[in-house]
């Protein structure tokens, strides 16, 4: 099998594990999977050289077209493990403030007698 065909069929895998729904509990079980698809393809990438069959030129453009929307795709669940990282901070910090709520008082507005 050429490398042009290995890539295009993990590439397709790629596609088609990142056109599924799912829920943040499947997401995290779906991270390895998607970083081991990641590394093979890289992988595969730097095998691929010219000259190139009529076929293989076909192939490569339909990884291009995948890729963009793998991209697309890979960007969108940054975003969404990043806003969730950004809430279970608040979350954090709220129930902090709420199991010790004199840790972080501050001394604006206090008065302080310096006279003796």
């Amino acid at each position: 099998m050429s490398a042009v065909k290995a890539l295009y069929l993990v590439t397709k895998e790629l596609y088609d594990l990142l056109q599924k729904p799912f829920t943040s509990e499947e997401r995290d079980s779906l991270i390895p999977n998607i970083e081991e698809l990641l590394k093979t393809r890289q992988n595969i990438i730097e095998k691929v050289n010219p000259p190139y069959t009529d076929g293989e030129k076909q192939l490569g453009a339909e990884v291009v077209k995948l890729n963009k929307v793998i991209d697309e795709k890979l960007a969108q669940l940054k975003q969404e493990i990043q806003l969730d990282l950004n809430q279970l901070k608040k979350t954090k910090t709220s129930t902090n403030k709420y199991t010790n709520p004199y840790e972080s008082v501050s001394s604006d507005g206090m008065f302080f007698d310096k006279r003796k």
